[in-house]
């Protein structure tokens, strides 16, 4: 994969992630978004996303300290 294409994904998962907690937060924590598609069955894939989301975050953080983000997503 391409950086732009890394950038773009981890855009997209922050922003999944950021209404996720939103969400969260709104509703007294009875309302999650991965963990209500990803029951008790697939908490391991719950997980997963979940360390996705926070890698993608800490990239774009990485990118932004860096000075990096001149290209457009």
């Amino acid at each position: 994969m391409d950086k732009k294409t890394i950038k773009e994904a981890s855009f997209w998962l922050v922003i999944f992630g950021a209404i996720d907690m939103g969400l969260y937060a709104l509703f007294g924590g009875d309302y999650d978004i991965i963990n209500f598609f990803f029951r008790d069955d697939l908490v391991i894939i719950a997980q997963i996303i979940e360390t996705l989301i926070g890698a993608a975050g800490v990239y774009l953080l990485y990118l932004h300290l860096s000075g990096k983000k001149s290209e457009k997503i």
